[in-house]
């Protein structure tokens, strides 16, 4: 059902969610911390996930919530410059 917080082996942090539950996580996130963006590490690092899993999770706002996100060219806080997820606040 929700998330799962608990330690990987090697003592690392690790949070296993569902899909719709990464999406409204990320969105939570991205729309929290709205101006700032965050590249795909740095995002990856946040929610504790693996970084092609994040993308794909990005790739699915984008089109499915296209009026409130969108890939931009941004700098991330880390000093990463790149298509980063960005929140619209057009839907707000």
């Amino acid at each position: 059902m929700g998330g799962d917080l608990g330690a990987a082996p090697g003592g690392r942090a690790r949070y296993q969610v569902t899909t719709p539950d990464l999406r409204r996580h990320l969105a939570d996130l991205i729309k929290t911390e709205h101006p700032f963006v965050y590249c795909w590490s740095c995002l990856a690092a946040k929610l504790r996930i693996e970084e092609p899993k994040l993308r794909d999770t990005a790739q699915m706002l984008v089109v499915g919530q296209r009026q409130d996100f969108v890939l931009a060219r941004r700098e991330c806080a880390c000093g990463a410059s790149d298509q980063l997820l960005v929140y619209t606040k057009a839907g707000a």
